[in-house]
C-alpha cells in the first residue's frame, strides 16, 4: 500500500483469513489502522443496506395483494360513484337551461333577434 509504504498480502484461496502487512513498524501499525477502519466502514454500509431491505421486505409483505384475488376478479378497482357519466341513459349529455326532453329548445341571446318561438 503505497500510502504507508507498506507491502500487503492477501490469502490466495478463498478459505485463508489472514493478511500480511509488512514494513517498518510504525507504518505497519498505520496501515492496520487504516484497513480496519476500512473494513468497519464495509461492513456499518452492508449493514445498513441489509435493514433497508428488510424494511422494504416488510413493507411490500403488509401492502402487496397476492396475483391469485385478481385473477379470480375478487378486487374491483377504483369506482367512482355520482360521476356525470354514471347517471341514467339519457343522461349523458344533459342540455343547457332545462331538461333535456323539453318541446322547445333554450333561446340563446337577446329574444328581440331570435326567432319567437
Amino acid at each position: 500500500m503505497e500510502n504507508f509504504n507498506v507491502m500487503i498480502r492477501f490469502p490466495k484461496d478463498k478459505t485463508g483469513s489472514v493478511v500480511t502487512v509488512t514494513g517498518l513498524e510504525e507504518n505497519v501499525e498505520d496501515a492496520k489502522e487504516h484497513l480496519l477502519l476500512l473494513a468497519e466502514e464495509y461492513m456499518q454500509d452492508v449493514i445498513e443496506k441489509q435493514e433497508e431491505q428488510d424494511l422494504l421486505n416488510q413493507y411490500t409483505r403488509r401492502t402487496a395483494k397476492p396475483l391469485e384475488d385478481t385473477a379470480k376478479g375478487s378486487r374491483t378497482g377504483y369506482v367512482v360513484k355520482g360521476a356525470p357519466w354514471s347517471g341514467s341513459e339519457g343522461d349523458e349529455f344533459p342540455a343547457i337551461g332545462g331538461p333535456a326532453n323539453t318541446s322547445k329548445a333554450p333561446t340563446w341571446g337577446p329574444s328581440s333577434l331570435g326567432p319567437k318561438l
